[in-house]
């Protein structure tokens, strides 16, 4: 079944065709990757389907409802939400405020039950130890820790991670791979947007491949980079 779908999907700011006719489908239960040179729209696309911007074209659905130009909360109060590729936590509250914040206005929780499921969300994630400082003073991978948690406090039924991995070590990546696919196994949908190559691949069951605002590539990710056209426009021969 398609849970998210977006339909010949274009943004144009200007004269700037960020994003031109995009096609993305995401079953449910399904991992998806998308990669792509910087610049190629990819952060762009996923701001029109959470509604952070409104597409020139096309239309986009989840669940079988059009939530194209719907406010950015109905569509988190709906079960789609995205992190941020900056990640930017309110750095003068508590990393458990910060986790509140999501279940309250993203689940519209009563005050009890949010931090009950934010206590549950942090251990999940590996932050309970640190749900007393402030947001402010915790490393960078625990901040892009905080960043899944605050998404998850909102009850999604689907994540788009903006680059969730970047500036991380290879084995705080790997404690990242395996706590997405624990996720993904609890049936959360999810479509990863990453420059590590082995992180997208290796967790993803189909990539597509924008470049310059269009889908140049859609298949499982041993075609994706055999595929030409994709090295040509962003792997490069060494990679293949």
């Amino acid at each position: 079944m398609s849970l998210l779908t977006a339909r010949g999907v274009s943004k144009n700011f200007g004269a700037l065709a960020a994003l031109s006719g995009v096609d993305l489908t995401l079953n449910e239960g399904e991992i998806l990757g998308v990669i792509g040179p910087n610049g190629s729209g990819k952060t762009t696309l996923f701001n029109c389907m959470t509604g952070i911007h409104k597409p020139s074209a096309g239309r986009v659905e989840f669940e079988g409802r059009d939530i194209t130009g719907k406010p950015t909360h109905g569509i988190c109060r709906a079960g789609l939400v995205k992190t941020s590729q900056i990640v930017q936590p309110f750095t003068g509250m508590s990393v458990l405020e910060n986790v509140l914040v999501g279940g309250l206005y993203g689940k519209g929780l009563s005050l009890h039950h949010a931090r009950d499921e934010a206590m549950a969300i942090l251990e999940k994630v590996g932050l309970a130890e640190v749900a007393a400082k402030p947001a402010g003073s915790i490393t960078v991978a625990m901040r892009r820790r905080l960043e899944l948690a605050r998404c998850l406090a909102t009850g999604p039924k689907v994540i788009l991670l903006d680059e969730n991995m970047a500036g991380l070590t290879p084995t705080e990546i790997d404690s990242v791979l395996e706590l997405l696919r624990q996720l993904n196994a609890e049936g959360l949908s999810l479509v990863v947007v990453e420059h590590i190559m082995q992180a997208v691949m290796g967790i993803s069951q189909r990539v597509m491949v924008l470049d310059y605002g269009e889908k140049i590539a859609e298949d499982a990710p041993a075609a994706v980079v055999a595929d030409k056209r994709v090295i040509e426009a962003y792997l490069g021969e060494e990679y293949a």
